[in-house]
């Protein structure tokens, strides 16, 4: 499916012809995300995060960007199952997610959809101790890679002929894998909402 949008952004950026304005612009915000949980002992909840803007106008009305997204710790899972039959481990997993996003932008005045696509990565680890004595039973990590599409809408409010206060909205729908233990433990829900403001510079 992502293959298809991707398809689909770079014909539309091809359609549209390249004139009305074109300055290109850079922007930054500062956000909340709150990550879902697909079982109760995946890392999610809520993390503050930001992320940063780079676009370049196509025509009057659409311009492609590229936003990176920054995201903090998520609130840590954990859980506790029999080791074997005499031990008894407790589990605390952790993730950190960063969004790599693709998108268009319809300039249709003040409010702003966006849609595109994102290559997600993630840092996820386990750390496992006896229930008994807190001794360390297992620590490992690993790095995970996904694809998502990205959808959203900005209120731009121009405070200067160049600068511009941007309240920003995202839902992002991740095809989270679960191929290892640790990504099945750490993985966590298919979808990011993050919601925050902050600005963007004409050049």
């Amino acid at each position: 499916m992502t293959r298809w949008l991707f398809l689909a952004l770079v014909m539309a950026a091809a359609a549209v012809p390249a004139h009305g304005q074109s300055r290109p612009y850079a922007g930054a915000s500062v956000a909340a995300v709150t990550g879902t949980r697909s079982d109760s002992f995946q890392p999610g909840g809520t993390a503050w995060g930001g992320s940063l803007l780079v676009g370049v106008p196509l025509s009057s009305r659409l311009s492609v960007e590229f936003e990176p997204s920054f995201i903090g710790p998520l609130d840590d899972g954990e859980y506790t199952y029999s080791a074997t039959h005499t031990l008894d481990a407790h589990v605390i997993t952790h993730r950190r997610d960063t969004f790599f996003t693709f998108q268009l932008r319809l300039r249709t005045g003040s409010l702003e959809p966006v849609l595109g696509i994102s290559y997600v990565r993630a840092r996820a680890s386990r750390h496992a101790t006896i229930v008994d004595s807190g001794r360390p039973y297992f620590d490992d990590d690993e790095t995970q890679h996904a694809m998502g599409l990205a959808g959203g809408i900005d209120a731009r409010v121009k405070l200067t002929s160049h600068v511009s206060f941007v309240p920003t909205f995202r839902v992002f729908a991740v095809a989270r894998s679960s191929s290892s233990p640790i990504s099945a433990q750490t993985s966590g829900g298919p979808f990011a909402f993050r919601y925050g403001s902050g600005a963007r510079v004409t050049f």
